[in-house]
């Protein structure tokens, strides 16, 4: 229902506008014909109120004489409004009459619109029975016109009495005629607004066209391409339709003039099929309707090969007739377009439907198959406001979007690439991780091994020394522990980044025991704490992350001090930028750090030399930094001025 409301509603305006203009009649029959015009004070007169009967020469080759004749003078049919036979090779004649009274204007200007008819024919009878020949129309050079003006227009000096006129219309485009009768300050005071508003109606056309040529030329969009091509071709043909091309481009060449508008309208039309393929995104969406709308380019382009060849009026029509066709069913494609809610899309949709529902008018009156008058010849200009006012926004809207979302792409990409990376560097440590674990954990498990076998051995001699199996039963007990400290280290290690710290009031003096304990004999009878007194130092700490740091630390003391060195641990009270706190700072006897690796130690998996003869934990200072920053705490590390280095933190109480 949602997708068939929104057609309905389209093609039921389409329908109800078309029949509207159908019900008007266009012909009367002769009884409310009016035999003749009164001028009164009128200033403008549109003969477009019974005051017209035509003729429709099929022979193309009757003269006035002929026409004259009784037979044919019978012939001739009122109109109701303006002429309007869509494309046909036919001449035809027009008559009116005009009684002018003596205290009427005698000086009017008569005008024949459109102004592309290419060869109109005055024949005018005063009351004296003169006849008075002129001819004007498209074909007409411009410095033979009565007057230097886009469209045709004869000057009238009226005797008083009846007047009878005729006009013969002679076209290579559609048969269409407005006839009008204007006072010359009138018809001056419209020229001038006139050229005023087509002015700025061309002037914004254009500036939107050289807008969208600068767009193609940065962003080479083929879209921007068929669209700036369709403005100067569609501009270029409502020139034409109004007689500018005749008056201001080829003044002195007609046939120019007859040629520009046969080939603007034809390739505007093929310019504009290709525009709404990409706009629409057919090929991608609408396969069926893309061929539809390709063959109406390839139409385009074969009427406008037609024109020089002078088939131009047999080709228009099915071009027109093809654009009615693709109107009624682009409802589908309006549809999907406003059901991805975005902005830009909907402004297409309402610039297409306004576009579609005026230009459908202004074909259809051309085509006859509904009543021609000026109105619809502007509904024609008027559907361009669309693309100017809206569906140019509209598209630059629609490139903004994809331009956002190339850029979105490109950050995408650029952190799928990071993820690639960091995956790939996970995937190198957790390697070099694998490998330096393998080490330590081989030392404990040799321990416990080689002590098993001792024990194996003393148990096989039936009198087991107790002392040598104490000492063996400490060393299993020690690689155990040693085992364990490692697991737990690894275990925190790959996930302390994202381990929930449980922080509760803890004993500082404690778990360094605890820490020095896990170590071992050679860290228990190395290592002396030093402290201000007997009382608990108590700090905020999650114990076991804790533990695990400090275990870092007094491990690498104990690795490269010497062997049976005191190594010293302090833990006292002191201040650090206005806070109360507690450093906890380890000194070793080794040969300190070089001054290069000072800030280098603290990186993932960085090791120092392997000048002592003891393997260490292996994991680096990286987790105890890490661990000590989520304690609110700071490292502390330099070297010692005689010996050794001191590393440590502080932690706030």
């Amino acid at each position: 229902m949602k997708i068939i409301r929104p057609y309905l509603i389209f093609t039921l305006a389409t329908l109800l506008l078309i029949f509207y203009w159908s019900s008007l009649p266009e012909k009367i029959n002769s009884a409310t014909f009016s035999p003749s015009i009164n001028l009164g004070n009128s200033s403008a007169i549109t003969l477009d109120n019974g005051q017209l009967q035509f003729y429709q020469d099929k022979t193309q080759n009757l003269s006035f004489k002929q026409i004259q004749s009784e037979k044919l003078q019978n012939a001739f049919q009122p109109l109701k409004g303006n002429l309007g036979l869509g494309y046909i090779p036919d001449n035809v004649w027009l008559k009116f009459s005009i009684e002018r009274q003596e205290a009427d204007q005698p000086i009017w200007w008569l005008e024949v619109l459109p102004a592309y008819l290419d060869d109109i024919r005055l024949f005018h009878i005063d009351p004296a029975g003169k006849l008075t020949q002129k001819k004007s129309g498209d074909f007409l050079l411009m410095s033979q016109k009565q007057e230097n003006y886009r469209g045709t227009i004869f000057k009238l000096d009226l005797l008083a009495g009846q007047h009878q006129f005729y006009i013969r219309l002679k076209s290579s485009s559609t048969i269409s005629a407005i006839v009008k009768l204007w006072q010359p300050d009138q018809f001056n005071q419209y020229t001038r607004s006139s050229y005023f508003v087509f002015g700025l109606y061309f002037s914004l056309i254009l500036t939107v066209f050289l807008f969208t040529s600068v767009n193609w030329l940065i962003i080479r969009q083929s879209i921007f391409f068929y669209y700036a091509l369709y403005l100067l071709l569609n501009a270029t043909q409502w020139l034409a339709i109004n007689g500018f091309v005749s008056e201001f481009i080829f003044p002195e060449q007609p046939l120019y003039a007859n040629l520009t508008l046969g080939l603007s309208l034809a390739l505007a039309a093929a310019f504009a099929y290709l525009f709404y393929t990409k706009i629409y995104e057919l090929k991608r969406y609408h396969p069926a309707t893309y061929l539809l709308f390709m063959l109406g380019a390839v139409v385009g382009i074969i009427t406008a090969i037609s024109v020089p060849f002078g088939h131009y009026q047999k080709f228009t029509p099915i071009l027109l007739l093809w654009a009615i066709m693709t109107t009624l069913i682009t409802p589908w494609i309006l549809v999907r377009l406003w059901q991805k809610e975005n902005l830009s899309q909907r402004l297409i949709v309402i610039a297409f439907g306004v576009f579609s529902i005026l230009l459908s008018i202004n074909i259809l009156s051309t085509l006859s198959i509904i009543p021609f008058n000026e109105l619809t010849i502007y509904l024609g200009m008027l559907s361009n406001l669309c693309h100017i006012l809206i569906l140019h926004f509209a598209l630059i809207l629609q490139m903004q979007e994809k331009e956002q979302k190339y850029e979105q792409a490109k950050i995408d990409t650029g952190i799928a690439q990071e993820t690639i990376r960091r995956e790939k560097q996970l995937s190198a440590e957790q390697g070099q991780f694998l490998e330096m674990m393998t080490h330590e954990i081989r030392t404990p498990i040799a321990v416990i091994d080689a002590a098993n076998e001792s024990l194996k051995i003393l148990v096989a001699q039936k009198k087991p020394n107790e002392e040598q199996t104490q000492r063996r039963f400490h060393r299993i007990s020690n690689a155990v522990k040693k085992l364990n400290t490692v697991l737990e280290m690894a275990l925190i290690n790959s996930k302390h980044e994202s381990w929930p710290f449980e922080l509760q009031p803890e004993d500082l003096i404690g778990i360094s025991k605890e820490a020095i304990e896990l170590l071992g004999l050679q860290a228990e009878n190395t290592i002396r704490i030093e402290k201000v007194d007997d009382k608990e130092i108590v700090v905020k700490a999650d114990r076991r992350m804790l533990r695990i740091a400090m275990l870092n630390i007094i491990d690498n003391a104990v690795k490269y001090s010497p062997l049976k060195s005191t190594i010293l641990l302090k833990i006292y009270p002191e201040a650090y930028q206005g806070n109360n706190g507690i450093c906890w700072l380890v000194n070793d006897l080794g040969a300190g750090i070089p001054d290069i690796m000072i800030d280098k130690i603290f990186n993932k998996y960085q090791r120092g030399d392997d000048s002592s003869n003891r393997d260490g934990l292996g994991l680096g200072l990286y987790l105890f930094k890490n661990v000590i920053e989520q304690h609110q705490g700071h490292i502390k590390v330099k070297n010692l001025p005689d010996k050794g280095a001191q590393i440590g933190f502080w932690l706030p109480l």
